[in-house]
C-alpha cells in the first residue's frame, strides 16, 4: 500500500501522514527551513482554513446592507458574529467591550430619479448604499439638472445660474458640494472615481459631513458610477432640459465605540502580550469585503488555527498571551488601549491585517508587507518576511524543478480557492492603519495588506474578488508570524537574532548601495558632495544603530520558556549585536573608497565641510515629552514630508539630541522624500514646544 493510500484508509493517521507526505517529498523538493520546525509549518499549513475564513466573510459582509436601526441601540451584527465564532473556537475571555461612541449618519431612504420629460430611476440606495453620500439631509429635492465640469472649482460656476437646481458633475465629493450649496444648488450628484477605466461600475464611498455637528441642514450628494453619469448626461443630450428629484430620509444616532476582544493564553512563564489587530468597522456605515472584512476574519482564522494545532501537537503554547481585537478602525484601537494601560506596558508587538486575501490575478495584484518604521524595529518584521518568503519559495513554479513537477514544491491551496501563484513585495513603513497607533505609541507593529485594490473604498469591494487560497495563506502567514513573536518553545532565540542580523546585513548593503548610486548621480562640481558625505556617513552609523536594535529585540525571546538557556541565548544576542555595531568600520570605509575613487575619475576632490553653528547648537538641544506623550499630534511640520514628521516624534526620547534625531530620520527618508534639513527638524522640534508638548533640555 503506498503512503498516499495508507494515509487515505486511515483518516485517524491524516494529520500525521500529511507532515509524513511533506518529508518524503523533500527528498525531490528541497524545502527552505523557516523560524517554525517544518513539523509546525506543515501542521498549521494543514489547519489553516480559506474557506473557513471565506464563509464568514460572506456571513457579515456577503453584500452592502443598510443597517438596522435596532443595531445601533442593541449591538452591532459584526460584534455577534465575531464574539459567538471565538467562543465556537475556544478563544478565551471573549469580550464585546462598549465605549462611548459619536452620533454617526444613517441612511434611511435616497432615491434619484429623471422625472421630466421621461421618468427614469438612476439609483436606489438600498440597491446601493454607496450611493447616498454621508451627511446627506432629509428632504424631497426637485429641480432642473446643470452640468458643470468640475464643480469643487468656483471658477466653473461663473455666469452658471444654479440656484434651486441640481447640479451634475465629476469632481471631489466634499468640494462639489461645498461650492454647489454656497452658490444657492439644491444638493449635487457627482461622479468621483479613481478607477473609472478599470471598475466603470463602482460607486465611491464618499462623505459630505465628517460629524453631526458640521452637518448640512439641507443638501445631499448622490454618488453615482461613470456609466449611471453618461446616461444622465445621453438624456440631456436627447431632451435638452432635464428635471432630477431626490428623496433622502436620514437620521444621525447615537453610537457605541464596540470592540471585540479574545485571548490566546500563553503557557504563564511570562505576562508578556502580542497583539492582532485588524479593524472590522470603518466608521458604522461603510463596510467592504477586503476593506477590513478580510483582515478581520483572517485573524480570526489564525487564532483558530494556533488552536487547533497546540491540540493537536504541532505546536506547544507559545510563552506570551496572544491577545485579538477587532475595532472600529483608529477610534476603536485609541478606546482599547486607553482603556488597558497596565497591560499595553507588556506588549512587545502588533500584527495588524488590513485587506488580505483577493485572487492574485484577478486583483493584478499582490500581498504586502509593511515593516515598522526604523525608530520601532523589531525581529517580527524579519519573522514574516522569512514566512513570506517561504510561501513564495514554495508557491511559485520554479524552472529548475520542471522536469520533476510543472507545480508547486508543496502547495499551499484552498479546495473552493484559485491555484494562483503567491506574489508579494516587502516594503518600508506605510500609515493608515491601526499599526500606526501602536508604533505611535512605542510598540512596534506590522502591517499586511493587499494591493492594488481597484475596489477599494467602493460598491465593489465585494466577497467574489476574494480568493480561499489567498485567504489560507494570509492566515498561514499571521498564525506563523504570531507564533514566533509569542515565543513558542519551538522557535530558538538565536535563529531569530540570526535571521535578524543576516536580514539586517542585507538592508544595509540596499541602504549603502541606494547612496552611492545617488551620490553618482550628483554633479562633479557640485558644492554640495560634501555635505552629502557627512550625511552619508552619518547614515551609516544610523543603520548600523537601527540593526544593532533589531538583534537585541530578540532578547524578549529570553523571557519565559521559549528559552531553555536563557544566559546562553542572552550572551549570543548580545555578542551577534555587538558584531553589527563594530561592522561599521568597515562600511565608512567603503564609504571612502568609493567617492574617493569617483571624484579621482571625474577629476574633483570632495572636501569635508566645517561643523556649522547650526550643527553644534542643534547637538547641545534634547527634547524629551512633557507628561504622556498625546494619542493625536497637530503640529504643523513645515519642510517634513511624509512620515519624517512621526519618526521625529518617535526618536524623542530624552537622549537623543536633535542633530541625532534629525541624522535619523535622513538616513531613513533621505531617498524617499529628499534630503531631511537640520532646519525644519529643529523648527519642528521647537514647534512642539510653542505647543507645550515637549521641553527641549540643553546638554
Amino acid at each position: 500500500m503506498t503512503m498516499i493510500a495508507r494515509c487515505a484508509h486511515d483518516a485517524a493517521r491524516v494529520a500525521a501522514c500529511a507532515i509524513a507526505l511533506h518529508t518524503a517529498s523533500s527528498a525531490v523538493f528541497a524545502q527552505p527551513e523557516t523560524l517554525l520546525p517544518r513539523r509546525t509549518m506543515v501542521g498549521l499549513a494543514n489547519t489553516v482554513s480559506g474557506s473557513r475564513a471565506l464563509a464568514n466573510l460572506i456571513d457579515f459582509t456577503g453584500h452592502n446592507r443598510d443597517r438596522d436601526a435596532a443595531e445601533f441601540a442593541g449591538t452591532y451584527l459584526e460584534s455577534e458574529l465575531f464574539a459567538r465564532k471565538a467562543r465556537e473556537y475556544g478563544f478565551s475571555d471573549v469580550e464585546i467591550k462598549r465605549y462611548k461612541g459619536r452620533p454617526v449618519w444613517d441612511g434611511i431612504k435616497g432615491e434619484l430619479w429623471v422625472v421630466d420629460p421621461v421618468m427614469r430611476k438612476i439609483v436606489d440606495f438600498k440597491d446601493i448604499p454607496t450611493a447616498l453620500a454621508a451627511g446627506s439631509a432629509t428632504g424631497d429635492y426637485e429641480g432642473e439638472m446643470v452640468w458643470i465640469e468640475n464643480g469643487s472649482d468656483a471658477d466653473a460656476y461663473k455666469d452658471v445660474d444654479v440656484e434651486g437646481k441640481i447640479v451634475l458633475t465629476e469632481a471631489s465629493t466634499g468640494g462639489a458640494f461645498r461650492q454647489a450649496m454656497k452658490h444657492g444648488a439644491l444638493g449635487v450628484v457627482n461622479m468621483n472615481s479613481p478607477r473609472k477605466y478599470e471598475l466603470p461600475h463602482a460607486i465611491q464611498w464618499n462623505s459630505i459631513a465628517r460629524s453631526a455637528r458640521s452637518a448640512p441642514d439641507k443638501g445631499f450628494t448622490f454618488n453615482i458610477s461613470g456609466p449611471m453619469l453618461e446616461d444622465i448626461r445621453r438624456l440631456a443630450r436627447q431632451y435638452g432640459k432635464l428635471t432630477m428629484k431626490a428623496v433622502v430620509e436620514s437620521a444621525w444616532r447615537d453610537a457605541d465605540n464596540e470592540v471585540i476582544t479574545a485571548v490566546i493564553p500563553g503557557d504563564g512563564s511570562t505576562d508578556e502580550w502580542v497583539y492582532y489587530s485588524a479593524h472590522v468597522f470603518e466608521g458604522i456605515n461603510k463596510q467592504g469585503a477586503a476593506d477590513d472584512g478580510s483582515g478581520a476574519v483572517t485573524i480570526l482564522e489564525a487564532g483558530r488555527a494556533i488552536l487547533e494545532a497546540i491540540k493537536k501537537g504541532y505546536v506547544h503554547r507559545p510563552a506570551r498571551n496572544m491577545r485579538f481585537i477587532w475595532v472600529d478602525e483608529f477610534s476603536g484601537t485609541f478606546a482599547f488601549l486607553d482603556d488597558h494601560p497596565d497591560e499595553l506596558a507588556k506588549v512587545v508587538a502588533d500584527i495588524n491585517i488590513d485587506m488580505i486575501g483577493q485572487a492574485h490575478n484577478k486583483g493584478n495584484n499582490s500581498d504586502r508587507l509593511y515593516r515598522m518604521p526604523d525608530s520601532r524595529i523589531h525581529f517580527v518584521s524579519d519573522a514574516a518576511e522569512e514566512f513570506f518568503d517561504w510561501l513564495a519559495a514554495t508557491n511559485i513554479e520554479h524552472v529548475h524543478t520542471r522536469n520533476i513537477s510543472y507545480y508547486f514544491s508543496y502547495p499551499i491551496v484552498d479546495p473552493n480557492g484559485t491555484r494562483d501563484a503567491f506574489r508579494y513585495v516587502i516594503e518600508p513603513f506605510y500609515g493608515s492603519s491601526d499599526h500606526q497607533v501602536y508604533n505611535d505609541r512605542g510598540i512596534p507593529a506590522i502591517l499586511f495588506n493587499h494591493w492594488p485594490d481597484m475596489a477599494y473604498h467602493t460598491s465593489h469591494d465585494r466577497t467574489n474578488l476574494m480568493d480561499a487560497t489567498q485567504m489560507k495563506r494570509g492566515a498561514l502567514l499571521t498564525a506563523a508570524t504570531g507564533l514566533v513573536a509569542a515565543g513558542a518553545p519551538e522557535v530558538e532565540p538565536m535563529q531569530v537574532a540570526s535571521e535578524a542580523m543576516t536580514r539586517g546585513e542585507a538592508r544595509i548593503a540596499a541602504n549603502m548601495r541606494s547612496w552611492m548610486r545617488h551620490l553618482s548621480a550628483m554633479k562633479s562640481g557640485d558644492g554640495e558632495l560634501g555635505a552629502f558625505m557627512r550625511d552619508f556617513h552619518a547614515a551609516a552609523r544610523a543603520w548600523r544603530k537601527r540593526e544593532a536594535r533589531n538583534v537585541l529585540s530578540t532578547l524578549e525571546l529570553t523571557h519565559g520558556s521559549t528559552s531553555t538557556n536563557p544566559d546562553a541565548d542572552a550572551a549570543g544576542i548580545n555578542a551577534l549585536a555587538s558584531q553589527m555595531r563594530d561592522r561599521l568600520a568597515a562600511d565608512q570605509a567603503a564609504i571612502d573608497v568609493f567617492a574617493s575613487n569617483l571624484a579621482a575619475s571625474r577629476g574633483v576632490s570632495i572636501s569635508t565641510p566645517s561643523e556649522t553653528d547650526a550643527q553644534r547648537e542643534a547637538k547641545k538641544m534634547v527634547p524629551r515629552w512633557k507628561g504622556a506623550r498625546p494619542a493625536f499630534v497637530r503640529v504643523r511640520a513645515r519642510g517634513l514630508r511624509g512620515f519624517s514628521s512621526m519618526e521625529v516624534r518617535n526618536f524623542i526620547d530624552s537622549q537623543r539630541d536633535a542633530m541625532q534625531i534629525r541624522d535619523a530620520v535622513n538616513s531613513e527618508y533621505a531617498m524617499t522624500y529628499g534630503i531631511i534639513t537640520l532646519d525644519a527638524v529643529v523648527n519642528y522640534l521647537k514647534a512642539l514646544e510653542k505647543s507645550e508638548l515637549i521641553e527641549l533640555m540643553v546638554k
